[in-house]
């Protein structure tokens, strides 16, 4: 009989259970038989099984020399959990991780590291929980700097670094950006997470204003997947590559790079990103004046967009075809696109909803309509506190200011100025 089945037997007895009261539900009785006399080795999974009807530790299976086994048998169960999270295979990995908590304090450092960016990503593609996804990143990039350097730190980093970027936490966001470069340097880092890093660079900075930065950032990013043939979220890289040119009015390279955007993300069948790029061809396309291509652009993403229902998406692509719709003097199109706005937006009061009454206040002053222009702008002062951006404000009171100047309206457009002056 080897240790683990002695060990089961005594504990079994030590509850007066029969091999069938263990067995049920977890195994048949003959394998607890098997068990106890040594022709069979048990799982991990199986031995938690049997130490919560037993009511016992794990460990209790176990003699001093044996814990080699239940250690390997937990580096079995990580190995696994990482294999699962990395590949987006979730089915198992919530019950993997939590089989890996109860046995937390036999993992060592470079095992909890690795549990801590496990659960991180858990929390973030199964729970979509993102502060303790940034929580369980930050854990095991700490515990990972405790340790000689891997791969597995850059890694942690990465899925780090992307998370308060998307919540616009910059600051933080670069703190770990400017440690993992140079740690990138030292160690001569490559692959995949070397272009992860370069395009978390280039976002972060793009993300900041500074274009000039970002577009380094995305070339290096474009530069090292060529050279390597990984192509790790390409697509995504000339997309935000289009939008750093944009930004600067380099119109020619914004196109290159969003047509390029768009040969891969029709390629893999991305269709959320393939939308975003739609949006932003619109946009260019609205900026080079060719409103039929914009159009065409926007109609397409607004679909793509009603398809996954994805609001946000949805809401974005109405305003910016109202837009184009107003550019082009179809103000019917802008009405109704306002209409269709208002149906479906759930906030009370948005940056977009501001921007959309807006422009339907620039169509009526372009109208010589200027009380119903007027009514407008009104209602997004009315709504200052619910706005909380001075720019918003001062770009509506120079709006009405010029309406006033227009209707020699002296003691209003005074006061309006006067107003604006002190935002």
């Amino acid at each position: 009989m080897n240790t683990v089945g002695m060990k089961l037997r005594q504990l079994r007895k030590k509850q007066k259970l029969t091999q069938n009261e263990l067995a049920t539900g977890i195994v048949n009785r003959s394998y607890i038989s098997q068990l106890e006399k040594g022709m069979v080795q048990p799982s991990y999974k199986l031995l938690l099984k049997f130490s919560e009807r037993l009511q016992c530790d794990i460990h209790d299976f176990f003699e001093e020399e044996d814990k080699s086994l239940l250690s390997f048998d937990l580096k079995k169960a990580l190995t696994n959990l990482e294999f699962s999270v990395v590949n987006n295979e979730f089915a198992d990995a919530e019950e993997l991780l939590n089989d890996l908590t109860k046995n937390i304090e036999s993992l060592n450092q470079g095992d909890l590291a690795l549990y801590y960016f496990c659960k991180g990503k858990i929390h973030q593609q199964v729970n979509h929980q993102i502060e303790e996804a940034i929580a369980a990143y930050e854990k095991s990039y700490e515990l990972f700097c405790s340790l000689q350097y891997t791969a597995d730190r850059l890694r942690t980093s990465n899925h780090l670094v992307h998370l308060l970027i998307k919540q616009n936490l910059l600051s933080k966001a670069f703190s770990y950006l400017n440690e993992a470069y140079d740690d990138s340097i030292t160690h001569k880092a490559s692959g995949v997470e070397k272009i992860s890093l370069l395009n978390n660079l280039g976002i972060a900075h793009a993300k900041k204003g500074e274009y000039y930065s970002a577009i380094r950032f995305l070339k290096q990013t474009i530069g090292l997947s060529s050279k390597t043939n990984i192509y790790y979220h390409t697509g995504n890289v000339y997309m935000v590559l289009g939008l750093c040119f944009r930004r600067m009015n380099d119109y020619e390279n914004a196109s290159q790079a969003y047509a390029k955007a768009l040969l891969f993300f029709e390629g893999t069948n991305d269709e959320l990103n393939l939308a975003g790029t739609y949006t932003n061809l619109g946009i260019l396309s609205r900026y080079l004046l060719d409103a039929d291509s914009a159009m065409n652009y926007l109609a397409s993403a607004h679909e793509i967009y009603i398809k996954m229902d994805d609001l946000k998406g949805i809401l974005n692509t109405l305003y910016e075809l109202a837009l184009t719709y107003y550019e082009a003097n179809q103000d019917d199109k802008v009405l109704e696109s306002y209409k269709q706005f208002q149906k479906i937006n759930s906030t009370e009061f948005s940056h977009l909803k501001y921007k959309f009454i807006s422009l339907i206040g620039d169509m009526h002053h372009r109208n010589n309509d200027q009380e119903e222009a007027l009514r407008c702008y009104h209602e997004i002062l009315d709504n200052t506190g619910k706005i909380q951006e001075s720019m918003i404000i001062k770009d509506v009171l120079k709006k009405m200011a010029e309406i006033a100047y227009i209707s020699r309206n002296e003691k209003t457009l005074f006061y309006l100025l006067e107003k604006y002056l002190k935002l």
